[in-house]
């Protein structure tokens, strides 16, 4: 048993490098050996003993499909073995052609669909391979790098930020807080929201405790804080609810917008990010109306939004066309080796669209969107 467990892993393992050289081709015709014959023979043999073979490969993958089954099907569904394991057998399927992870299965509801539609839908790790081996892992630094964006886009900015460090000056910190006594701050190389903290700094002496706690835990921006329009704060309050637009300029030097995102955070969260409890749903590019339902962390769609009751789907985004001008400025003010930038942006309620942060290869919204981008994300990213 031993012996044979090694040979699934080799065979595993050798396909997945078969399937990883094909991938960078962007449109994989169907009817190949592979998929045809090699495929479905492979998958039977993975599928046999519940998946006893494939969980010796990767027990932790197996494990995060049994918990995605559990959250995405019904009651009627989980009781009906035979649907089960063809849920799992399709899901083999995408994870060794697809390169699919198990929510992002259910999140494109690829279950549903043949193998040929599956091949329009860009999974995770093939984005990021594609973008680390095109754009290499230096530009992504220098965007994810708060401090590193924020001088390269200071006047999309339109607000004062500073550094907080060892090397900061206790009185650099003082005077920015005699300016912004509200402020809001992020770890330099923060994600997700995590550590992130909205304060009013009243004094000096307060000033003083917020520089000495900072500068003792590593490196901090602290940014005037945002007050946004009323327009986009009715979602959520507590938060400053955002739009995240995948920016890209083509090596022929046009630019396009891959599926824009709407974002709301949840009562009491500071930050509208779905590990912090919010929602997103996909946006029109022409037009700036949402055309998708609400989708949470776990990939469950909502019709309204649970605080304030909201309908996502027909909602429009304020201003639309005035911020893909801006975003479409900002990513040409950038140095043209940035080619693909993730920008999210806030509406002040007196300066208008301005820019939060960038993200290199994060979130497009060809969920919620029903929408693939693979063939797209290939041709816009291609030298």
């Amino acid at each position: 048993m031993r012996l044979f467990r090694k040979l699934i892993r080799k065979l595993i393992s050798r396909t997945d490098a078969y399937v990883k050289r094909k991938s960078y081709d962007p449109v994989r015709q169907p009817g190949t050996f592979y998929e045809t014959k090699f495929l479905p023979a492979e998958v039977s043999l993975l599928r046999a003993g519940n998946f006893r073979l494939f969980s010796a490969y990767s027990k932790p993958l197996i494990r995060e499909l049994k918990n995605q089954i559990n959250l995405n099907l019904n009651d009627e569904q989980k009781k009906d073995k035979a649907f089960v394991a063809h849920i799992e057998k399709e899901y083999i399927k995408c994870y060794l052609f697809n390169h699919m992870q198990p929510n992002e299965f259910f999140l494109y509801r690829l279950y549903e669909k043949s193998l040929t539609e599956r091949e329009h839908w860009l999974s995770d790790r093939e984005r990021w391979d594609v973008l680390h081996q095109r754009f290499k892992t230096a530009i992504h630094n220098e965007i994810n790098e708060k401090l590193s964006f924020y001088s390269l886009a200071k006047d999309f900015f339109k607000r004062e930020a500073c550094e907080v460090s060892a090397i900061t000056s206790l009185e650099s910190f003082v005077d920015f807080i005699n300016r912004h006594h509200d402020i809001f701050i992020k770890p330099m190389e923060g994600y997700y929201g995590h550590r992130t903290y909205k304060l009013r700094v009243k004094n000096n002496q307060e000033a003083s405790n917020v520089w000495k706690k900072l500068s003792d835990n590593g490196r901090w921006i602290v940014e005037e804080l945002i007050v946004q329009d009323e327009r986009m704060a009715k979602w959520n309050r507590s938060s400053v609810n955002t739009v995240r637009i995948p920016s890209f300029i083509t090596a022929e030097g046009k630019h396009h917008i891959l599926v824009p995102i709407f974002r709301a955070g949840s009562k009491g969260k500071i930050v509208d990010n779905t590990s912090s409890g919010g929602y997103y749903a996909s946006i029109d590019p022409d037009t700036g109306v949402i055309n998708s339902d609400g989708v949470d962390k776990e990939g469950l769609y909502v019709e309204k939004h649970p605080d304030t009751k909201i309908k996502f789907k027909g909602w429009q985004v304020p201003e639309w066309q005035e911020l893909k001008s801006i975003c479409e400025r900002l990513h040409r003010s950038l140095p043209p080796h940035h080619r693909y930038v993730a920008f999210d942006f806030a509406l002040s309620s007196t300066k208008g669209w301005m820019v939060i942060e960038a993200n290199w290869g994060q979130l497009f919204g060809q969920g919620p969107a029903n929408h693939g981008i693979r063939k797209e994300f290939f041709e816009y990213t291609k030298k």
